[in-house]
């Protein structure tokens, strides 16, 4: 393959030579001593030069390596400059294998001319060679940015992307890096066969396991990146980006806390690690704690200070904090590094519209915007899943086996957290499950068997084998059973048919301008930036999508699918709210919140109200109840969280 490699490369400079050309025509020459000259001219070599340069190129001597390189060494003697005698020497060089020597000659004639393509030709080859693939990708892509058309360049590269046999023939370490070279070039599925090979090789190999993670959180995997990250940092808890990995994913499924005990974890590894000072002003920014996010974003960009994005963000932030002169300079400092960013684009132009960026209502703290940023080599999924229908009826068919898995309801919907050794039970027929939660379990013919279901610390669970979520079912914690019950199952006098119902769609967000004020109109508006409503709904849903202003009321039919909030005189202090299952069916159809005309609007109260829309909607207040745990700036509760999460991890009438 090398002798075919340098014969070509012969070829292609004999080429050159009788065509009068030693570099690309349209790119620019350097003179002998690296001055720029006229375009369109080469640099005068000398007589020595071109009879040197050409006795190196002779087809006779290609297989003399040793004198191939004698010749060229004489022919830069005479010219220092000659660009053809230096690419020459690495040829010969990496013939006789001597790499690090062939890439020096190579980078010299770089030097001398940054447009010679056939230098970064084999540079790439050089670097195929030594099993550096993701530089070998750039050197190859140099190549093909100068000379598009370039076939040595392109057979260059495919070699690199596909090369035959090579699962067979190289090491662990080769396969990891031409993984992580892949995950740059977005190729995330081929770079997981990489790192599943590196991993057959060496189970203990942490940097594998970390890039199988990266690549199957890339392909929409989240969760289950979870638990290869977990094996990354367990093989080697120095790790740094097996901490960071983590603590993305953690963040992509709504953990910010969680998440930034990861990122503290690889900051405590490496204190200049700028994406996991990003990621943690992101999780931070997620809590509402905006100052501190603030400070992290800043400790990032003291590292970094060229990344765009931790501009966008950080000005975002500080949008949210009402410091709109901060987050303009943090804006235009974002555009001049790339006048591009769409996030620093319309951060820029709503700085200085009050509609989104003014003093925040009094009593209340800043709310926050999802922010979809993480490291430019990772790609943020979609930040919300799926918004399909939750529960998978079965065809009724005559079934001799179930298999599913267990799950942790805590988490937000479609984590899917298994629970180890959990029993599940048919009969006197009982399974256990493995360390991912999955069980697998003889039945004998029942089209639709119920399950019994226990694991250690949470509560017993009886439920048809249809009734999967997400294919499992979700058992809920002890610690999360007491509150589960008050709101969802535990019936009051004043509100008798409690029942487990949720939203099992996107609802739309609507503002009745009757009876309200403009600023209570701009208040509800700046609330609902803050994403809270994920956190309602399980992390299924999400209240960002600007919400839709009304003069009156809908009703009827009108009303499906929307969540509204209307003004009205004589509501008690606070507001009122409810949703609405027309078909006691557990999907609620359409839901109400209603303040008082002199109400003054603070986050506490719409999302106090707001927890009424997305369950039973009993009004409990007795701790750890969803609606009455709101926190002053209107933050929820973290055991609260955990009750909504098992309520959208659960079928719709679920009995507890």
């Amino acid at each position: 393959m090398k002798q075919i490699v340098f014969l070509l490369v012969l070829l292609m400079v004999i080429f050159l030579l009788i065509t009068g050309c030693t570099t690309p025509p349209s790119s620019p020459q350097s003179g002998p001593s690296g001055s720029p000259t006229r375009p369109g001219t080469s640099p005068s070599p000398s007589p020595d030069s071109v009879k040197w340069h050409e006795q190196g190129f002779d087809p006779i001597n290609a297989s003399q390596n040793h004198e191939v390189i004698q010749e060229f060494d004489k022919a830069i003697l005479s010219d220092p400059n000659n660009v053809n005698a230096w690419n020459g020497k690495g040829n010969a060089l990496f013939n006789l294998g001597k790499n690090d020597d062939a890439m020096t000659a190579f980078d010299k004639a770089i030097a001398i001319n940054a447009n010679y393509y056939p230098a970064y030709i084999g540079r790439g080859n050089v670097s195929f060679a030594l099993g550096n693939y993701e530089e070998a990708i750039k050197a190859f892509d140099k190549a093909l940015l100068i000379d598009p058309n370039n076939k040595w360049a392109q057979e260059g590269k495919e070699r690199v992307l596909n090369p035959p046999g090579a699962a067979q023939t190289i090491d662990e370490s080769t396969l990891t890096n031409k993984g992580f070279a892949l995950l740059k070039m977005e190729r995330n599925e081929a770079a997981l066969k990489e790192f599943e090979s590196a991993i057959a090789i060496n189970p203990n190999n942490s940097w594998a396991w970390q890039g199988k993670g990266e690549a199957v959180k890339n392909l929409g995997n989240t969760s289950e990146s979870l638990r290869y990250f977990e094996t990354a940092i367990s093989t080697n808890p120095n790790n740094q980006w097996g901490w960071h990995g983590k603590g993305d994913a953690l963040f992509r499924l709504g953990y910010y806390i969680e998440a930034i005990t990861y990122f503290d974890t690889a900051l405590s590894i490496n204190k200049n690690n700028q994406w996991a000072w990003q990621g943690k002003g992101l999780a931070l920014a997620r809590l509402g704690r905006d100052q501190e996010a603030v400070d992290a974003f800043s400790r990032s960009l003291a590292i970094h200070e060229n990344n765009p994005d931790t501009w966008a963000v950080e000005g975002q932030t500080l949008m949210h904090l009402g410091k709109c002169s901060e987050a303009k300079k943090a804006f235009e400092k974002s555009l001049s590094f790339d006048s591009n960013n769409r996030m620093a684009q319309e951060g820029l132009m709503n700085a200085g519209d009050s509609y989104y960026c003014h003093s925040q209502p009094s009593g209340s703290t800043a709310g926050n915007a999802p922010l979809a940023v993480t490291s430019p080599s990772l790609h943020q999924e979609t930040p919300y899943p799926s918004t399909q229908q939750t529960t998978v009826p079965t065809t009724p068919v005559t079934l001799n086996s179930i298999s599913g898995h267990i799950y942790d309801c805590s988490y937000p919907y479609g984590a899917n957290v298994g629970i180890a050794n959990a029993s599940v039970t048919y009969g006197n027929i009982s399974a256990s499950t493995d360390r991912t939660g999955f069980f697998s379990l003889p039945v004998t013919g029942e089209t639709d068997p119920e399950l019994t279901i226990n694991a250690t610390g949470f509560h017993a669970y009886r439920e048809r084998s249809s009734r999967v979520v997400n294919g499992g079912f979700h058992l809920i914690p002890d610690s999360v059973y007491s509150g589960m019950y008050l709101v969802v199952w535990n019936s009051e006098q004043s509100n008798p048919q409690n029942w487990l119902r949720k939203w099992d769609q996107q609802t739309q967000f609507v503002i009745v301008r009757k009876n309200a004020s403009e600023d209570q109109i701009k208040d509800l508006v700046f609330i609902l930036k803050n994403d809270n409503y994920r956190m309602l709904t399980g992390g299924r849903f999400s209240n960002v999508a600007p919400p839709l202003i009304v003069d009156e009321k809908p009703k009827g039919s009108d009303r499906d699918g929307k969540t509204v909030i209307s003004f009205a005189p004589g509501i008690e202090f606070g507001g009122i709210a409810h949703s609405k299952d027309w078909d006691k069916d557990g999907i609620i159809h359409y839901a109400e919140i209603t303040y008082d005309t002199n109400q003054q609007i603070l986050p506490t109260f719409l999302w106090h109200e707001m927890a009424h829309t997305v369950s039973a909607g009993g009004h409990i207040n007795k701790w750890p109840s969803v609606v009455s745990e709101v926190e002053g700036n209107g933050t929820i509760f973290a055991m609260d969280e955990k009750i909504f999460n098992c309520i959208y991890n659960s079928p719709p009438l679920r009995s507890y």
